[in-house]
């Protein structure tokens, strides 16, 4: 597995003319704990936003990944292990792709 998959969170869109965003997860200091250290705002291409939290435990097994979605009250959290594909879609309609690691997809 590429552990480096492991410390971004991508953002995509089934629109595949859409740029994709890439944030990555820091360090949190304990060994193999990475994350954003508070909720981060994403503008979305149609103009809308929301809120993303993501974490990943390296140093357990399974590898422990924590994704929280915010957007105007509305909360969408998943916990998984190794590594996860979500698709939520906004309140105006458009979907969007996160994913943190990889999986048998690749």
């Amino acid at each position: 597995m590429n552990k480096d998959k492991l410390k971004t969170t991508r953002i995509f869109f089934r629109d595949e003319d859409i740029p994709e965003i890439l944030i990555p997860l820091e360090s949190q200091g304990e060994s193999g704990f990475y994350s954003l250290e508070t909720e981060k705002k994403v503008s979305l291409p149609n103009g809308e936003a929301i809120e993303v939290y993501a974490e990943v435990r390296l140093n357990m097994e399974p590898i422990d990944i924590s994704l929280s979605i915010t957007e105007k009250g509305r909360d969408f959290d998943i916990r998984c292990g190794n590594g996860v594909i979500v698709s939520y879609q906004t309140s105006g309609g458009l979907d969007v792709l996160f994913q943190i690691g990889t999986g048998a997809w690749e």
